[in-house]
């Protein structure tokens, strides 16, 4: 048994705005998820030798040369989709542990920054976080790890926040992919505030790919940290 999947770009490679980068498409289902339904699309800057410019297409200026080394660089600009203009609507949010009352698991949530020592203190509750935004808005979030860290590993659980259907650059999206710029966010440990990334991202008037376009304006929020068998685990992916 097999299954075929046509993309269908909009805008072409890298969208409405042509950015390069590595974009990762995947099956909505975990399951097929996990077994490897994904991959991503590599929109270049330049022209590359192992690449032949489409009959029907003017090759880009310039040349591009894959990166080296096997760690993805840090993320010091999270880029800018909106435009000149746009309002900005700007979110702290933080990834917390939650322990489960009746059991010894502990599980991941994400909530508001502001409700981090609430939340952890146990005098306030767990709610699914939803963020408000209005078409046409640049939505800015920074983004902590408030995750206790492991003792013998300090830099994990690694955390990432990542939203689907809203114009952003590779190095918002929230997916260590391919040759992305790092998107994951460490923990802070014994009281050192924790490390934080900024994303950025723009909730379109009328660009077909944004979801606030659509009948039911919501868009899903995930956490692409590693773990086996997600595509964040394939850094540097060819």
């Amino acid at each position: 048994m097999s299954e075929r999947t046509t993309l269908i770009l909009d805008g072409g490679g890298g969208g409405p705005r042509h950015k390069p980068g590595d974009y990762l498409y995947f099956s909505g289902s975990a399951t097929r998820l996990n077994q490897g339904a994904w991959g991503l699309i590599r929109v270049l800057p330049g022209q590359s030798d192992s690449l032949q410019p489409l009959p029907d297409n003017s090759a880009p200026a310039g040349t591009w040369t894959p990166p080296s080394g096997t760690s993805p660089p840090p993320t010091t600009d999270p880029g800018n989709p909106c435009p000149a203009g746009a309002p900005t609507h700007s979110f702290a949010v933080s990834a917390v542990d939650v322990p489960d009352s009746k059991t010894t698991k502990v599980t991941a949530a994400y909530v508001r920054t502001a409700d981090v020592a609430s939340i952890q203190g146990g005098t306030k509750k767990v709610e699914p976080l939803v963020l408000h935004v209005a078409a046409g808005e640049c939505v800015q979030v920074d983004f902590r790890n408030d995750r206790m860290a492991n003792p013998l590993v300090p830099t994990s659980p690694k955390a990432s926040f990542s939203v689907a259907k809203l114009d952003r650059n590779p190095e918002s999206s929230g997916v260590n992919v391919g040759y992305t710029s790092e998107q994951n966010v460490a923990p802070g440990s014994h009281g050192v505030t924790s490390t934080s990334l900024i994303r950025r991202s723009w909730a379109a008037q009328q660009s077909p790919t944004s979801v606030l376009t659509r009948p039911r304006p919501a868009c899903l929020v995930r956490s692409w940290s590693p773990r086996a068998g997600q595509p964040s685990a394939t850094r540097r992916a060819a």
